[in-house]
């Protein structure tokens, strides 16, 4: 089993940050286009909270295909065990996910684009009503130094152009609640 480790900055000047990132020689694919429908336990409180050991579901849609995935975190938000799986049917998986105790928490729009470089993925992402951001996943070993890791991928993000101000320490499915209880 691995963990999914990874970093988060809002960019304040996104077409700044993608120069860099091309003059580095990192060039980003196709857009991918995601829906993700977030559902948590249903006697969880306060889901904007970071749950140590908690499972969260989602059915994620993704052009044509749809996949499931079960997260969980540990250390912080931005760190989980991460178990995933196409599926063919994204609304019967809902409706399991209902049946076995879980409510729709949130969701979360958005257009991706994917990059690697060594054993780092980049995400540049245009998340619906959040903005712009990148992000860099990597999947390391069940007991790594997780707080290592992310402080070396944003090292290494701040060459281009981004800073300790842009970072971000949440999911997007968080960031999507507490922008709609702002709005409340």
């Amino acid at each position: 089993m691995y963990k999914e480790v990874e970093i988060k900055a809002k960019l304040t000047d996104p077409a700044k940050t993608l120069k860099l990132l091309a003059n580095f020689g990192i060039e980003f694919g196709p857009p991918i286009h995601q829906h993700d429908k977030i559902f948590s336990p249903r006697d969880l409180e306060d889901f904007g909270a970071f749950h140590q050991g908690i499972s969260f579901l989602r059915v994620r849609r993704q052009d044509d295909d749809a996949f499931f995935t079960l997260k969980k975190s540990e250390l912080n938000e931005l760190e989980s065990t991460e178990i995933e799986t196409k599926v063919s049917d994204p609304e019967a998986t809902e409706n399991i996910i209902r049946e076995v105790g879980y409510v729709f928490s949130t969701e979360v729009r958005k257009t991706r684009r994917k990059a690697k470089h060594n054993d780092t993925e980049l995400c540049y992402d245009e998340v619906e009503d959040l903005g712009t951001f990148i992000e860099l996943e990597r999947i390391m070993e069940m007991g790594s130094d997780v707080e290592k890791a992310q402080g070396e991928l944003f090292e290494f993000l701040k060459q281009f152009g981004v800073d300790e101000a842009d970072r971000v320490t949440k999911g997007y499915d968080t960031l999507m609640l507490t922008l709609a209880d702002s709005k409340q």
